[in-house]
């Protein structure tokens, strides 16, 4: 079992990976920032065809020092998330999607979660839709966590439908079982999804960490016009 002191602090890192979404990747990177944990960064990771990321987040950088942009035009965004990971020295990695909406004490709940389960090696957050949404007009990712519980190593009932708009793996969980596997998730050669639940369960086929589902990680995506957008 992994074990920290209960004054842990990790380093984090917060992925994003984005493409051709100017506004909405801003806004998330916005939230990001407003997290004042520290020592902490911000990647963004842009597989656009054009600079019109590099030209939205450009002011940001600008009085960040914490957000770190990086482009590559190598599509997909299991891809991208594992570039971003190699090429940081953090502790923890935290993951959300370009359209979503962190609160300020995002970063700071992961860190507590994990200093109250050291053999937690990955964690998924709830995932709520905008406020006033209306499912009948467009699409929102949701994940409802009703109490924090320990996941389970099983794929039937698939569990909860994980999203990775609000996830955070540690780095001792990839380097024991490997990154993303590229092949899946949007851009990928087999499916362009269930790239959380792959990784969830070769994270919790044996004893060495387990996963854990905690309802106060909580992440607002922005409306989506289809579940692939």
């Amino acid at each position: 079992m992994l074990r920290m002191a209960a004054d842990f602090s990790p380093k984090v890192a917060a992925i994003v990976c984005t493409i051709t979404r100017p506004a909405e990747v801003a806004e998330c990177v916005h939230s990001l920032l407003a997290n004042t944990y520290a020592p902490y960064e911000v990647i963004v990771v842009d597989q656009s065809s054009t600079a019109v990321i590099a030209a939205a987040l450009a002011p940001l950088q600008r009085d960040h020092a914490r957000l770190r942009y990086g482009h590559t035009p190598v599509v997909g965004k299991t891809r991208a998330q594992n570039l971003a990971i190699n090429g940081s020295d953090a502790d923890v990695f935290a993951f959300t999607d370009d359209d979503c909406i962190v609160p300020p004490n995002w970063v700071e709940r992961i860190v507590e979660t994990i200093r109250r389960h050291p053999d937690a090696g990955l964690l998924f957050g709830e995932v709520h839709p905008p406020t006033g949404h209306d499912w009948s007009v467009e699409f929102s990712p949701s994940l409802v966590i009703t109490q924090e519980r320990r996941m389970q190593p099983i794929f039937l009932p698939r569990v909860n439908y994980l999203f990775g708009g609000s996830m955070a793996v540690r780095r001792e969980t990839f380097a024991r079982i490997g990154l993303f596997d590229e092949n899946l998730g949007l851009g990928g050669s087999l499916a362009p999804a269930n790239e959380e639940v792959d990784f969830h369960l070769r994270a919790t086929s044996t004893s060495a960490d387990r996963g854990l589902l905690d309802a106060r990680l909580l992440c607002r995506p922005r409306t989506r016009q289809s579940a692939a957008g």
